[in-house]
């Protein structure tokens, strides 16, 4: 598994580290495999990457945050965070 540093209630800053996880994230998904996101408070950083992910999957950035959310009240913390995933083009 690729690593990819996330400081807690920010956004990723190492943007190929990002796009690695998110491709090994994909093919786990497309190869039937399960996948868990989770971050040690389970809300912000779990919540751009799995709201990240959705958008590859072909969600708009409106619909993926709102099912995070849904999901998981909670989730996409920060204003930043929020802001990342709206603009997140994979």
């Amino acid at each position: 598994m690729v690593g990819c540093p996330l400081p807690d209630r920010r956004v990723p800053v190492d943007l190929a580290a990002f796009e690695a996880l998110l491709s090994q994230l994909e093919a786990a998904l497309q190869e039937g495999r399960g996948v868990l996101v989770h971050c040690r408070g389970g809300l912000g950083r779990a919540g751009v990457v799995a709201a990240c992910l959705l958008i590859r999957g072909g969600l708009e950035a409106s619909e993926a945050v709102s099912l995070v959310r849904q999901t998981r009240p909670g989730a996409i913390e920060t204003a930043e965070q929020e802001a990342f995933v709206r603009a997140y083009r994979p």
